[in-house]
């Protein structure tokens, strides 16, 4: 993984990052589990504020519940905050490259119904058959 940032200082205190992030991956197919090569090439910008405060942001879904559609949108569109004056990049470009990958790779020229089994084509037997037999069995030595 490469990411290429520059940082920009306003004079509020508020530093943007903007870059590139170029990342060569491996994760595995979630038909077959084999390896599936992936390149990842994304854009990065975030803006840091000292005057936004951890403790104001959420840090759960249910912080989320009750929210409207407004309030929601707003909480994307707000900075993230600046603590102590420092930024980790390493950790933004390791979320950037997490949100970019294919949640659901799948090895080239796989077809998942080739993996699906079809259950109605096979009649399996019922497990509680057997105990039925035995239920009449005993019933009738009584």
């Amino acid at each position: 993984m490469a990411a290429k940032l520059t940082l920009q200082l306003a004079g509020n205190g508020e530093v943007t990052v903007r870059g590139t992030l170029h990342a060569e991956i491996t994760q595995r197919c979630v038909v077959t589990l084999e390896p599936v090569p992936e390149i990842v090439d994304d854009e990065i910008e975030v803006l840091y504020s000292p005057h936004v405060s951890e403790e104001n942001m959420p840090s759960t879904a249910d912080d989320l519940e009750g929210l409207t559609e407004d309030e929601l949108m707003a909480l994307l569109d707000q900075p993230e905050p600046l603590t102590d004056g420092i930024i980790n990049l390493g950790e933004v470009a390791a979320q950037f490259l997490a949100i970019s990958m294919d949640p659901y790779p799948r090895k080239e020229g796989v077809d998942i119904e080739e993996f699906v089994e079809n259950e109605e084509a096979e009649e399996k037997p019922n497990p509680f058959a057997k105990l039925a037999g035995l239920k009449d069995k005993l019933e009738n030595k009584n």
